[in-house]
């Protein structure tokens, strides 16, 4: 069983693949990143004002340490993968830590408490009833959360009013993470 940083550690590998978000581009000179290996502005001013980087850097001169806890913390931790990972759930977390970067944690939590079922409200807060159903459906004979976890994130991205420009992509990626995940056993 993978411990909580050995899923992050696929995780993030996961999502620094150049065909993912990993490319840290070079800027010309006075011209600004909008996002950097998976990071926005936005994420990165909401880092800030948390206080998980300090309140002078700047998105363009980020280090790769920074960025790591940028994604720890708006894509791991807000949406419980951190917890799913420390009870044996990595690969269930990788997914639903993609989803957060896709579509923001509240939406992926919405998505996993879709998946699961089991009497859950899906109102996209992580709690400790989301994550005692969670367990005690992943521990259910025959059920594979990931790959239904990956099918709700599709469907949700098919919903989408801009899918036609995008779905195959989005696909691409929610089932190379799938696979990703998987790594972990």
């Amino acid at each position: 069983m993978a411990t909580e940083a050995e899923a992050f550690k696929v995780f993030l590998d996961f999502v620094w693949r150049p065909e993912n978000d990993g490319a840290r581009r070079d800027a010309a000179p006075g011209e600004k990143f909008n996002t950097v290996r998976g990071v926005t502005e936005m994420t990165w001013s909401g880092a800030q004002q948390n206080k998980i980087v300090p309140a002078g850097a700047t998105l363009d001169d980020s280090t790769d340490e920074q960025l790591a806890a940028v994604l720890h913390w708006c894509c791991w931790q807000l949406p419980g993968a951190e917890k799913l990972a420390d009870r044996g759930l990595g690969a269930l977390a990788i997914v639903v830590a993609n989803m957060a970067m896709a579509a923001g944690p509240g939406t992926a939590v919405k998505m996993l408490q879709q998946t699961v079922g089991n009497g859950l409200k899906a109102d996209g807060g992580f709690g400790p009833n989301t994550l005692a159903a969670v367990t005690e459906v992943a521990a259910e004979p025959g059920r594979d959360l990931v790959g239904q976890y990956t099918q709700t994130c599709l469907r949700y991205y098919a919903s989408l009013a801009n899918a036609p420009q995008f779905l195959h992509g989005w696909t691409r990626r929610a089932n190379a993470c799938e696979a990703a995940a998987r790594t972990l056993g």
